[in-house]
């Protein structure tokens, strides 16, 4: 577990986006690390029994019920009503979103779509 913990670091250290001619570093807060690092082992290895999206929360909700025969409600808290997520990225946002969050992206079926 230690060796996954500094492969984080490391990974967290050298993300920039280079494609755009500039570093960011924005991965210093470590609520923005890429989800996958924290489910997903050094070898590929999905850590976790289940991956569960934000926007699934529902679906979650469901599984774990069924699963433990209990009921699963988690409270909802500071919700808003927000407009398409798309539409907070212009393309240099878009860029810079791909190629740190890429392999969240892909593992976990996101999409600009």
């Amino acid at each position: 577990m230690e060796m996954h913990s500094e492969m984080i670091w490391n990974v967290i250290l050298t993300l920039s986006t280079s494609s755009l001619g500039e570093d960011y570093e924005i991965i210093q807060n470590y609520h923005l690390i890429p989800q996958s690092l924290y489910v997903y082992d050094n070898f590929d290895t999905l850590l976790v029994d289940d991956v569960f999206r934000l926007e699934e929360i529902d679906k979650m909700e469901e599984s774990l019920s069924d699963r433990y025969n209990i009921t699963v409600k988690l409270p909802k808290r500071n919700a808003t009503q927000r407009k398409d997520y798309r539409q907070y990225y212009d393309e240099e946002t878009k860029l810079i979103i791909e190629n740190i969050y890429s392999e969240d992206i892909k593992r976990f079926g996101y999409s600009y779509e």
